[in-house]
This record gives C-alpha cells, sequence and structure tokens, in this order.
C-alpha cells in the first residue's frame, strides 16, 4: 500500500468495519491560546474605538471613513479568537470506508458532521492549472505565514461531491510537505475506492 497517514495520525477500528482516523493537532495549543488573547484585543480595541467614533475622544472625533475602517478590527478579533479556540481545544476524526469519509468536527462542545459518498479527491498545488484564485490566494497566504519552509508552492488535498468541496489537509498545517499531502491522497483513495485527481501542471508560455 502506498499511501499512509501523516505523522502523528492514527487509524482505529471503526464501528461497522469501518476505519476511523484521527488527525494530528492543528498545531501547539500555545499558539491557540495566544490567537485567542489576540482576537480579544482586537475586540476590546474595536470597542474603545466604537465609543470614540461615538463620542469623540476629548472633544476630536475620529473621521467617519478611518473611523469605520478600523471597527473592522471586530470581526478580524472575532475570527482570532474562534479559529485559536479551534486550534487549542478543537478535535477531529473522520470515519472512512468504501465510498464514504465521514469528517466530524468538535468545537468548544458543537459537533458538526459532514459526510461524502460518490466523490473524487483532488490535489492542487498553487502552480497548477486547476487551483481557482481562492486557492491561489489561500497558497500565498500560506506561504507568507505558516507556508512550509524550502517549498515553491502551496499543496492541498480537497474531497468534492455534489454537495459541494472541502480542504481535507495542507501544506499550511503544521508545515505538511507535499509527499505527506500526497501519500494521504492515496491512502484515502485505497480506502474509499474514489479517483486521485493529480495537480495539472501550468503551461510555460
Amino acid at each position: 500500500m502506498r499511501g499512509k497517514l501523516p505523522a502523528g495520525w492514527k487509524l482505529e477500528p471503526g464501528p461497522a468495519g469501518t476505519g476511523r482516523i484521527v488527525p494530528g493537532p492543528r498545531g501547539p495549543r500555545s499558539s491557540g491560546l495566544m490567537l485567542v488573547a489576540a482576537g480579544l484585543g482586537c475586540c476590546v480595541l474595536a470597542g474603545v474605538l466604537f465609543v470614540g467614533l461615538s463620542r469623540g475622544a476629548a472633544g476630536y472625533p475620529l473621521a467617519g471613513g478611518r473611523g469605520q475602517r478600523l471597527t473592522l478590527l471586530l470581526p478580524l478579533g472575532l475570527f482570532l479568537v474562534g479559529y485559536g479556540a479551534w486550534v487549542a481545544f478543537g478535535r477531529e476524526e473522520w470515519r472512512v470506508d468504501a465510498d464514504l469519509l465521514e469528517v466530524t468536527q468538535i468545537r468548544v462542545g458543537r459537533r458538526r458532521v459532514r459526510r461524502f459518498r460518490g466523490a473524487t479527491l483532488q490535489l492542487v498545488s498553487s502552480g497548477s492549472g486547476a487551483a481557482s484564485p481562492a486557492q491561489r490566494s489561500l497558497a500565498r497566504a500560506a506561504r507568507a505565514g505558516a507556508g512550509s519552509p524550502g517549498h515553491g508552492s502551496w499543496w492541498g488535498l480537497f474531497v468534492a461531491d455534489r454537495s459541494g468541496k472541502r480542504c481535507l489537509y495542507s501544506s499550511s498545517r503544521r508545515g505538511a510537505r507535499p509527499e505527506e499531502i500526497r501519500a494521504l491522497g492515496e491512502f484515502l483513495s485505497e480506502r474509499t475506492g474514489w479517483p486521485l485527481l493529480q495537480p495539472r501542471q501550468r503551461r510555460k508560455r
């Protein structure tokens, strides 16, 4: 069997003969808590700016356009709090069988299940013609931030069926290497029987 799970992932027997995959953590818990703290700081600052917009600071109200842009710190703060809590405390498990992949996420007591059948697996890289504009934007953000050093492009493993498309694993998750992402795709393809589409290289002009 060519495919295998990334280091730190576990494969356990699941119900009705299925396999239960427990992915490794998305990052150190301390990093998640730091993101939560940064998000809370953004929310507090947004609140202070909102009061300044309403009353003016020392008789000098903030300019409308600039002040409104500054209050965008609130949605940024909420995003950081949510993502930081997911990194620090979130749990994820996959159930895999022939023609089945079920992804369960547990975030702060909330359980979310996404089930795929009759799906297709696809490897995508930022240098591939198969990458969508949104995926290329994610690739640029990953390389600028948590992207894997030493590799020229961002890689991701996607699953798609009639109801939608989802990124299962990418190089922005703890610096995963392309060969690890490809091996996971091959593992899932062997277990589910779904085809694994390889990235198409962009033609040079």
